[in-house]
C-alpha cells in the first residue's frame, strides 16, 4: 500500500470514529449545556434528591419531573449513592441533599447515627408481600393468638 493510500485510510477511519463519538455524546452534551445555559437564570433554586436505582423511585427523576419542575423554576437533580444509606443520612444532614428516598426501616437504622436528619413526608409504595421472615418449619414453634 502506498503512503498516500495509508494517510488517507487512516484520516477516514479517524473521521468515523470522531462522527461515531460526537453521535453518541451529542445528548448528554446538549442536555447539559442547556440545563447549565437557559436554567440558571430564571430559577428559584436547586432541588438535589438521593436515590438508587429501584424502579419504584424513577417518577422522582424521570425527564418528565425534571421538565415540570424546571417549568415551576427548580432544577432537580438526583444523585445515584447505590443505596448506601448511611452516605444519604450524612446528605441530608450535611444539606448536600434536600430530599432522599429510603425504606422506613432503613431510615430507622440509618438515621440513628444522625439524630434523624429529615422527617419522612411521603409514602411511594406499601409492600404486598415482598418483604418477608421465612424460616424452616422444623425451627420455628407455631403460635395461635386468640382475639381477646
Amino acid at each position: 500500500m502506498q503512503k498516500h493510500s495509508k494517510i488517507a485510510l487512516f484520516i477516514l477511519v479517524a473521521g468515523v470514529l470522531a462522527l461515531i463519538g460526537y453521535k453518541v455524546m451529542q445528548p448528554h452534551i446538549d442536555e447539559h449545556l442547556y440545563a447549565d445555559t437557559s436554567d440558571a437564570r430564571g430559577t428559584k433554586g436547586d432541588i438535589t434528591i438521593g436515590v438508587d436505582n429501584w424502579v419504584g423511585y424513577y417518577p422522582l427523576c424521570s425527564k418528565e419531573m425534571r421538565r415540570l419542575m424546571r417549568r415551576e423554576g427548580y432544577r432537580l437533580s438526583c444523585i445515584d449513592d447505590g443505596a448506601d444509606y448511611s452516605k444519604r443520612m450524612k446528605g441530608l444532614e450535611t444539606g448536600e441533599l434536600d430530599l432522599a428516598v429510603a425504606t422506613v426501616d432503613a431510615y430507622i437504622t440509618a438515621g440513628h447515627d444522625f439524630r434523624y436528619p429529615a422527617s419522612i413526608v411521603a409514602v411511594i409504595d406499601e409492600s404486598k408481600g415482598g418483604d418477608a421472615i421465612v424460616a424452616n418449619s422444623d425451627a420455628v414453634i407455631p403460635v395461635i393468638i386468640e382475639d381477646a
